[in-house]
C-alpha cells in the first residue's frame, strides 16, 4: 500500500485509517489450519489476521507455516516412511523459474514500479550474462522512499552485495532452515553464480505440504 501511494509524494498526510485496506481476509481461531495454509500459498499477501469472536487474537505468516511443518517433518514423529523423501529434495525441486530481475544501472524508481506491480518483496540484480551481483529488497527501497531525489539513482548504490544464495543442487531442507533463521522471504538459486531461479517461503510450503498430504494418505485422496 505504501509503495503504491508514495510514487509522487514525499510523505503521506493524515493517519493510517485514511490509507489502510478494509477488505481483509481473516480466519477465526477455530478454523482449520490447512485453510490458512492454502490461502497463504495461493495469495500474494504473506500473513493473515486470526480472530477470536471478531476480535484480533494474532497473526499467521508464511514463516509460521514453515516452522509448523518443519516440526511435523522432524524424524521420529511417527509419520509414514515416505516422509524421508523430503531429505532428498533439492533446491531445484521447489524453485521458481522465469524470475524477475534488474540490472545494476536501473533506477530505484524502476524497482519500486516492479515491486508494486508484481507483488514481490525483492529483486536479484544481475549482469548481461545473468550472473548474480546483488539483491534489492522492499526494505532497501523504504529507507529512501521519502527522498524523491534518490529515486533516480541506480540500483547499484543501494543493493545488498553480500547475498545469501544456494546452488540448485543444495538440499531444500537447508534452504528452509535458512529462511527460518533470517528475516528475508526468498533466496536466489544459482548454478556457478548464474541465476537460475528463486526459492521463496511459499514455494517450500507448497512442496512440503504436498509431501505431508501423501504421507497421511498415500492414495492421494
Amino acid at each position: 500500500d505504501i509503495l503504491g501511494l508514495l510514487y509522487d509524494q514525499e510523505y503521506l498526510p493524515g493517519c493510517v485509517g485514511s490509507y489502510m485496506s478494509r477488505d481483509i481476509v481473516s480466519f477465526d481461531i477455530e478454523d482449520d489450519f490447512s485453510d490458512v495454509c492454502e490461502c497463504l500459498i495461493h495469495s500474494p499477501y504473506r500473513r493473515v489476521p486470526i480472530l477470536r469472536e471478531g476480535r484480533l487474537a494474532g497473526m499467521v505468516t508464511r514463516g509460521d507455516l514453515i516452522r509448523v511443518y518443519k516440526e511435523r517433518y522432524r524424524p521420529g514423529t511417527g509419520l509414514s516412511s515416505s516422509m524421508q523423501y523430503r531429505d532428498r529434495l533439492l533446491a531445484w525441486d521447489a524453485m521458481t523459474h522465469g524470475i524477475l530481475s534488474v540490472r545494476r544501472h536501473a533506477s530505484l524508481y524502476d524497482v519500486m514500479d516492479i515491486l508494486s506491480a508484481r507483488h514481490v518483496t525483492g529483486l536479484p540484480v544481475v549482469d548481461e550474462r545473468m550472473c548474480l551481483e546483488g539483491i534489492i529488497t522492499e526494505k532497501d527501497v523504504l529507507q529512501y522512499i521519502r527522498d524523491p531525489k534518490v529515486l533516480d539513482t541506480p540500483v547499484q548504490n543501494h543493493m545488498t552485495i553480500e547475498v545469501v544464495a544456494f546452488e540448485q543442487t543444495a538440499r531444500l531442507w537447508d534452504v528452509c532452515e535458512c529462511l527460518i533463521r533470517h528475516d528475508f522471504r526468498r533466496v536466489p538459486i544459482v548454478s556457478q553464480n548464474t541465476l537460475v531461479g528463486i526459492v521463496a517461503r511459499a514455494d517450500i510450503i507448497r512442496v512440503m505440504t504436498s509431501i505431508f498430504k501423501c504421507a497421511r494418505d498415500p492414495t492421494g485422496r
